[in-house]
């Protein structure tokens, strides 16, 4: 993997205080240094289910390479 992009939609908790553990928890399970992955919070504008904080929504991106596994 060369590196994973990911944004959070929440009204409530605001993921800010919470970015940097997130970012470090999903690169060990992923097994790539942290700065190779890229953690966005974002409100959805208090709209829809996620606007009246009842959940959150979550957004992936990751960019791939190939591996010499045998």
């Amino acid at each position: 993997m060369v590196n994973a992009d990911l944004t959070v939609v929440a009204e409530q908790p605001r993921i800010g205080q919470y970015r940097e553990a997130i970012r470090r928890t999903l690169a060990a399970a992923l097994g790539v240094d942290p700065s190779a992955v890229s953690i966005k919070g974002k409100t959805n504008e208090g709209m829809g289910w996620i606007g009246r904080a009842e959940g959150l929504a979550c957004m992936a991106v990751a960019s791939l390479a190939p591996t010499d596994r045998q």
